[in-house]
């Protein structure tokens, strides 16, 4: 079984104006991310990214299990300044 973690941000989508006028446009914007084996890696990066963006309510800030391939996410930032309750194991 490979498990990894993952910091994973996410920005919002460029207004309908800037990006093509078609069905198949992202519903998102430019995402980054980041994918270790250890989690106190992607833990540290996952709390550099609430710090950084805290005052942006509109990008998506997440820690993720990555279970053979399967993802979970640990900890969503759920709006400025607040995270979900940690999920069991973080």
């Amino acid at each position: 079984m490979e498990i990894t973690y993952l910091a994973r941000l996410t920005f919002p989508a460029p207004p309908p104006s800037t990006r093509e006028k078609s069905a198949a446009a992202p519903s998102t914007g430019p995402r980054v991310e980041g994918e270790w084996d250890v989690l106190d890696t992607a833990l540290d990066r996952y709390r550099q990214w609430l710090r950084l963006y805290d005052g942006r309510p509109d990008v998506v800030i997440q820690l993720i299990k990555k279970t053979d391939g399967r993802e979970r996410i640990l900890r969503p930032r759920t709006g400025p300044g607040e995270t979900t309750p940690r999920a069991q194991g973080t």
